[in-house]
């Protein structure tokens, strides 16, 4: 068996590995997952018989930048003694969120010059992620070339509340900060919802129909009335624009223990139904310009690495499909 090189010079798609997470509320692993999974994927024997013509060869994948590892584990203290400070109702020095803003920025050029150089390339990009922040630099490389497009977020959270006073965004809040710096991101759709605040709530409803939220209980209630995934499916691909950018969390997707909340949640969906659901929405004739899988836990109860991996693999054949 011949392992699949750390190679991108030939192939289509192109996975940047991004282990960034400084601004999780918890003591998050998934900023060590991604080198995790990239490792699994080169040696892994993944097809999809729907599209035989593409292969684990079609998929490239960049060196992950360890600067961003040593920034991520500066910013990750930093972070924690800010949102301390913020909870006792201290005054924070400009200067400390002057320094975790500029690191914040420097990484997330790193990550967009990353991006802009595969997109020049004529390359289908991929990210591999930590938290959803990981999404943020991809996008914004994105809507620079792209005119305009819609989000599916596939995600128990929704992340859509406000940042932390004078930080330019966090985790919660990353959704809000993508929607208010970038008008040309016609919808926002999302998925399989579970956690939301109040203020979240009053947000959709502000925004007017630019946002479609399907809570993971309503989804829940519908099947009990005889409602098909089939519909729902529908329903989410009516919701999209011609072009989609797709953003999966693995909470949607594996059982998740938090040990700061000593709490468990069963996913919102199994890997079948997002299987499913990407499929049709490259039947339906839909661009996927680019793709994000983040929030992989090394430490989740009974984490699935292989699923990611199956998970990953379907996000790059069919988004590559929808380019040919």
């Amino acid at each position: 068996m011949t392992k699949h090189k750390n190679t991108n010079s030939n192939s289509e798609v192109i996975l940047v590995p991004v282990p960034w997470n400084p601004t999780t509320l918890f003591s998050s692993t998934s900023h060590i997952s991604t080198k995790k999974i990239i490792e699994l994927l080169t040696d892994s024997l993944v097809t999809d018989k729907d599209i035989p013509e593409f292969s684990i060869n079609n998929i490239g994948i960049e060196n992950q930048n360890e600067n961003i590892i040593k920034q991520n584990e500066k910013a990750k203290k930093n972070f924690k003694i800010l949102t301390e400070k913020v909870s006792n109702e201290e005054v924070i020095p400009k200067k400390e969120i002057k320094e975790f803003n500029t690191t914040l920025n420097e990484v997330n050029q790193i990550i967009y010059n990353q991006v802009e150089n595969q997109i020049k390339k004529d390359k289908v990009i991929g990210v591999i992620g930590g938290d959803s922040t990981a999404s943020y630099p991809i996008i914004n490389a994105l809507i620079d070339y792209v005119p305009t497009f819609s989000i599916l977020s596939i995600n128990s959270e929704l992340n859509l509340d406000k940042s932390l006073p004078e930080i330019n965004f966090s985790t919660h809040s990353v959704m809000t900060e993508i929607l208010n710096q970038h008008n040309d991101i016609k919808r926002l759709v999302q998925i399989g919802i579970q956690h939301y605040t109040q203020e979240e709530l009053e947000i959709i409803n502000k925004e007017k129909g630019r946002i479609k939220a399907l809570f993971q209980d309503d989804i829940k209630k519908d099947y009990f009335l005889g409602k098909t995934w089939d519909s729902y499916c529908k329903k989410i691909i009516n919701n999209l624009t011609d072009t989609v950018y797709i953003s999966i969390h693995a909470n949607s997707l594996l059982p998740h223990y938090s040990s700061t909340t000593n709490s468990y949640a069963e996913p919102s969906f199994d890997y079948s139904q997002i299987n499913y659901l990407i499929k049709q929405i490259c039947k339906a004739k839909k661009t996927i310009i680019g793709f994000d899988v983040i929030g992989i836990e090394d430490t989740d109860y009974m984490l699935d690495y292989q699923t990611m991996v199956n998970l990953i693999y379907l996000l790059a054949s069919h988004t590559w499909k929808t380019h040919q």
